[in-house]
């Protein structure tokens, strides 16, 4: 009857949706703010002028205040505009939601800096040679034009997921 398909539809829309938001994919946000770009800038992206020793990185985490904040911060060697290009076709692979993974291998440096360690007295530095990166993607506003660029970065992986994956962004 027609009361029990309602209540069947009724009872499939309570239980069967989910609640949370997800992103349906990367760069289907409305544009947001730099804010998040360029923090993911000065924490992901190692500057092009370091020496990778423990002092320099010591002094780069202070300066830019990153002691402490989270246990493993990670820095890939490499250009923006390389780094970009995860967040399109030719460069990423789209994973799941709006993560996308390099198609490109990085090196990265990881920089353990225990949390609450505010003076970065206790850091080591380690290097790790040809890794994936997968970064969150999605819409900025840099100056006017509206761009897919990464906003955090997620994990890094020594091998792809899945090689028969779709670009980054369509």
């Amino acid at each position: 009857s027609l009361m029990k398909l309602l209540l069947l539809v009724g009872l499939f829309l309570s239980c069967c949706s989910s609640t949370e938001q997800h992103a349906a994919g990367p760069c289907t946000n409305d544009a947001t703010q730099k804010n998040d770009y360029t923090n993911f800038q000065l924490r992901h992206l190692a500057p092009a002028e370091r020496n990778d020793s423990v002092a320099w990185w010591r002094d780069y985490m202070k300066n830019n205040e990153l002691c402490g904040r989270i246990d493993q911060q990670t820095f890939i060697h490499s250009t923006i505009d390389v780094v970009n290009k995860i967040c399109s076709r030719d460069g990423g692979y789209l994973w799941k939601n709006n993560l996308c993974i390099s198609k490109a291998k990085f090196t990265v440096t990881v920089v353990t800096s225990p949390k609450h360690d505010n003076e970065c007295m206790n850091i080591t530095v380690e290097q790790r040679d040809f890794i994936y990166v997968a970064v969150k993607c999605e819409n900025v506003k840099l100056n006017k034009d509206v761009k897919c660029v990464p906003v955090h970065f997620h994990e890094m992986l020594k091998k792809l997921p899945n090689t028969k994956m779709n670009g980054c962004v369509k």
